[in-house]
């Protein structure tokens, strides 16, 4: 018999914690970029690139926030490579072993990006709207053969954030993301 209560005390036990251990997971989950979490619509966009492993989960997004040229390319080549052909290192001059650096190398391995005079990438740089595009363009036009895609349609369509109006301007992590979503549903991407 006291064999018999130890064991459903056990289960009790056991199922207590896991209900608490869920709804801690649950809470954990609610925690991630508290800063957009009132705008739904950027919170979707967030949410699925992080699906696709081109956004790490944090407790802020810090939506306006300018976006380097190094955290484009990640968030891009994640969304859009198969995982097993990512990587590289040493690729530039600027572009040793860092986080970034095998999302860089494999961008440059397409012919996605291919840096400057220098042989540097200049990766803590911020990007801009036309550079932005271009990696865009390139590697639409490297994985799924948008060979025609001119960064005029890039720019003229629902793809170009609103608020851009001058090509040479910073691209915020808000545009950045907006961007590269907007691409990824009209590919069906999802």
């Amino acid at each position: 018999m006291i064999f018999f209560m130890k064991k459903i005390l056990f289960m009790f036990i056991s199922f207590i914690f896991v209900i608490i251990s869920s709804l801690n997971f649950i809470y954990a989950k609610e925690e991630f970029w508290q800063d957009i979490s009132a705008n739904k619509d950027l919170f979707k966009i967030v949410s699925f690139l992080e699906t696709k492993k081109a956004i790490n989960k944090s407790k802020q997004f810090f939506p306006e926030e300018k976006i380097s040229r190094a955290a484009f390319v990640k968030m891009t080549v994640a969304a859009t490579f198969d995982k097993h052909w990512i990587k590289g290192k040493n690729c530039f001059s600027d572009v040793e072993n860092e986080w970034f650096a095998k999302y860089v190398c494999t961008a440059k391995r397409a012919v996605i990006v291919s840096g400057y005079n220098d042989q540097s990438f200049r990766p803590e740089e911020n990007i801009n709207f036309m550079e932005a595009v271009k990696i865009i363009s390139n590697t639409f036009e490297h994985q799924f053969g948008w060979k025609n895609i001119a960064y005029i349609d890039f720019i003229n369509k629902e793809n170009s954030p609103t608020n851009i109006a001058d090509f040479h301007k910073e691209v915020t992590r808000q545009e950045a993301v907006t961007m590269l979503y907007s691409i990824l549903k009209n590919l069906k991407f999802s």
